[in-house]
């Protein structure tokens, strides 16, 4: 890359026309509306194709996302922004593996009563981490425990 200046290098925060390097325009569909005044229609153009459709479209998942985070969000009155973020993100993570397990148990062909609701997957999430961290301090209280045994039964 000797001597090969990036086209980033020559982009400001004002550029305007920088969209998505993927987006192909589209033709436009034409609207008319009605000049008040004079009664003439003359032609609008409307982008229903292209970057502003599947923005909307996308927009749908996002909306569920923040929708969901903020029925159960995490919440502590600390002022720092890292524990903030940890339990933004955590939030997040329970949200979206919420919604990747919902999509799997009804491809399988799951009832739809058997699929638990967010609540309850938080709390088997977090019933599950907390039942790993207590075994893990029963194992460093009782290492014969770990050697898969009752206590007394290894001693000779």
């Amino acid at each position: 890359m000797d001597g090969d200046t990036s086209d980033l290098e020559n982009l400001s925060d004002n550029d305007d026309d920088i969209l998505d390097a993927n987006y192909q325009p589209q033709p436009q569909e034409q609207s008319s509306s009605e000049d008040e005044s004079s009664g003439d229609e003359y032609p609008i153009p409307q982008p229903t194709e292209g970057i502003v459709r599947e923005y909307n479209l996308k927009m749908g998942g996002v909306d569920l996302i923040d929708r969901m985070i903020s029925y159960y969000r995490m919440s502590s009155r600390t002022k720092k922004w890292t524990m903030r973020m940890l339990m933004h993100f955590t939030d997040l993570a329970l949200a979206n593996s919420w919604l990747l397990y919902r999509k799997d148990l009804t491809t399988c062909g799951a009832p739809r009563k058997s699929i638990m609701q967010f609540l309850e997957f938080r709390m088997e999430v977090a019933r599950t981490f907390l039942a790993q961290h207590h075994s893990q301090e029963d194992d460093a209280e009782f290492p014969e425990l770990s050697e898969g045994g009752r206590p007394g039964k290894n001693v000779q």
